[in-house]
């Protein structure tokens, strides 16, 4: 797996061996990313990459634009590849890993920006993206305007809480991208 995009095009993404974890593909980031680049968004959002994996979209975003990420998930494997792939990258001044789960986060800290963009990737068939968002809007996790890229498998169906807009809904193979606005 490679970034696919910005500075640090072309550079290798560590990911793990199994089905435990499930990266968002090369050619899925690069649609979502130029899905998203026809939107309005603050000049190097603040990113937060949710269920992150190994981290591959918000070290996408990083690459290309971000100015700096958070990068949550409950999985200690993940956090692992995830943080090497920071710091392959050299990455670890723009961003905070959090090993937390991001359905039960508290407020968000003081020295944390609220996230311009989100990136969520939940495990499928549980449900968690209203969850999540629900707790990421409540807590002040997202800024106003804040541009979200969801992802979840095809014909899911999801019942966004209340102050999310939806913009858009593609389906690549198995995959499912929906984009809306927070507030």
């Amino acid at each position: 797996m490679r970034i696919t995009g910005g500075e640090f095009r072309g550079r290798v993404i560590k990911v793990p061996d199994g089905k435990d974890v499930r990266p968002t593909t090369d050619k899925v980031r690069q649609a979502v990313f130029n899905i998203i680049n026809g939107y309005e968004m603050a000049d190097e959002p603040f990113v937060l990459d949710g269920f992150c994996g190994t981290g591959s979209l918000g070290l996408e975003a990083l690459s290309r634009f971000a100015r700096g990420a958070v990068f949550i998930d409950k999985g200690r494997e993940s956090m692992q590849f995830c943080r090497a792939n920071i710091d392959v990258l050299g990455l670890t001044d723009k961003t905070t890993t959090l090993n937390n789960d991001v359905t039960r986060l508290g407020e968000k800290p003081l020295h944390l920006d609220a996230a311009d963009l989100l990136f969520l990737d939940p495990p499928y068939r549980q449900n968690l993206l209203p969850i999540a968002m629900k707790t990421l809007s409540e807590k002040g996790w997202l800024a106003d305007g804040a541009l979200c890229v969801l992802e979840c498998e095809k014909g899911a169906t999801l019942d966004s809480p209340a102050g999310f807009e939806p913009r858009d809904d593609r389906t690549y193979g198995d995959i499912r991208i929906i984009i809306m606005r927070y507030k």
